[in-house]
């Protein structure tokens, strides 16, 4: 029936179990005569009388418990389900999907761990691509990129310090041939380039005074990932372009050497965002809590 509310059939429940507009109304958040009217104006709008009326009582008519028995299953299930959404908003379970960059999803990995020891009911995608996906039209929860690459309309929360991408080689490799001085020097080396998920070469991006450029690099060997240019520079296959965290451990051992320091400045790391104007899940908001509460930094 055109007009007819979910509220019409609460009310009509509701005064059906209390038998008393005062006892009904206040269940229902409304006043006794506000009550009364509600009942009066459906009976009007269905041309038949629901309740019988005395001054002692309030009971069902034939047409009244004829409505309550085929609705009331209907709306026991509606409150069902509203019951299982408000869980779903309440308590830290469901689905948490994340898209973030394969580098991104190896460092943030260890703190995905503890949050799924602490949260056993949530359950965590996490999708690892080089394409920048646009996180709400792919039904993610959040991103994971470093601070250039996130949209301006999101709210950014930062998962670590400042990076720093460098250029390195082997001393085997430097021992049979002079350093780098300049960016400009690299054309004239054997270069590792290393392959993102798109399939494109990674860009050797350097700065001087402020001002940002590409240096033109090639070699004998291309490889898939970072992490293989990374290992192949400590074999002494040439100069690789990385990342100053993954090149730490070689630095420190001296397996390599960390060449034009001067033109590759740190930069603004990596940062968790989201969509400002959406309506969170729990799991998601127990998962910004543990961030924060972690102070977790990758």
């Amino acid at each position: 029936m055109k007009g007819l509310t979910l509220r019409d059939l609460e009310a009509v429940r509701l005064l059906a179990i209390r038998r008393n507009f005062r006892a009904a109304a206040s269940e229902l958040g409304v006043s006794a005569p506000t009550l009364s009217h509600m009942i009066a104006s459906l009976e009007e709008r269905l041309g038949i009388r629901l309740f019988n009326r005395t001054t002692r009582s309030v009971a069902p008519t034939e047409a009244g418990e004829a409505l309550i028995s085929r609705t009331d299953p209907a709306l026991s299930a509606i409150a069902e389900a509203f019951e299982v959404i408000e869980g779903l908003r309440n308590t830290a379970s469901g689905r948490l999907r994340l898209n973030a960059s394969e580098v991104a999803v190896t460092r943030l990995l260890p703190a995905i761990a503890r949050f799924m020891t602490a949260f056993p009911q949530v359950e965590v995608e996490l999708a690892s691509d080089g394409l920048l996906s646009d996180i709400v039209a792919d039904g993610f929860d959040a991103g994971i990129r470093l601070e250039e690459a996130v949209p301006q309309d999101m709210v950014a929360v930062p998962l670590s310090r400042e990076e720093q991408i460098i250029v390195v080689a082997a001393p085997a490799y430097l021992a049979s041939r002079p350093a780098p001085k300049t960016p400009d020097d690299l054309k004239e080396h054997e270069c590792i380039v290393a392959r993102l998920p798109s399939g494109r070469p990674m860009a050797w991006e350097f700065e001087e005074d402020g001002r940002a450029f590409n240096a033109a690099v090639s070699g004998r060997i291309q490889v898939g990932s970072v992490a293989l240019a990374l290992q192949a520079a400590q074999l002494g296959l040439g100069i690789a372009y990385v990342g100053l965290s993954d090149a730490m451990p070689g630095l420190a051992g001296n397996s390599l050497v960390q060449l034009l320091e001067a033109w590759t400045p740190p930069f603004p790391g990596l940062r968790l965002y989201y969509p400002r104007q959406r309506h969170h899940s729990a799991a998601f908001k127990a998962f910004l809590g543990f961030l924060r509460d972690e102070k977790v930094a990758v």
